[in-house]
């Protein structure tokens, strides 16, 4: 759940609009996919990939975690984003 700041300092809000005293805090948005997609799996929902938005493309941690968990996954990059210093050999 993703809660703009101003509700998270306003519990009383928060309560009104039924969302969980645990919920009430400032999350990355990094840890809110994630945890969203570990959810998802938990469901049994099935997917082929995640797209990931050129921000959360250089949270080397967040692509680490989808590696270890065998998710494929795409990112935007900036065009001045350096992704290799060689070329490397592509197979398919």
């Amino acid at each position: 759940m993703c809660l703009p700041k101003n509700s998270i300092k306003d519990p009383e809000r928060c309560f009104n609009a039924g969302v969980p005293l645990e919920k009430q805090a400032l999350q990355r948005k990094a840890k809110l996919g994630l945890d969203l997609i570990k959810e998802a799996i938990e469901n049994g929902t099935s997917f082929l990939f995640v797209g990931i938005d050129p921000g959360d493309g250089r949270n080397s941690q967040l692509l680490e975690t989808f590696d270890h968990m065998k998710i494929t996954w795409f990112t935007d990059v900036a065009k001045t984003h350096l992704i290799y210093k060689k070329m490397q050999k592509i197979e398919v």
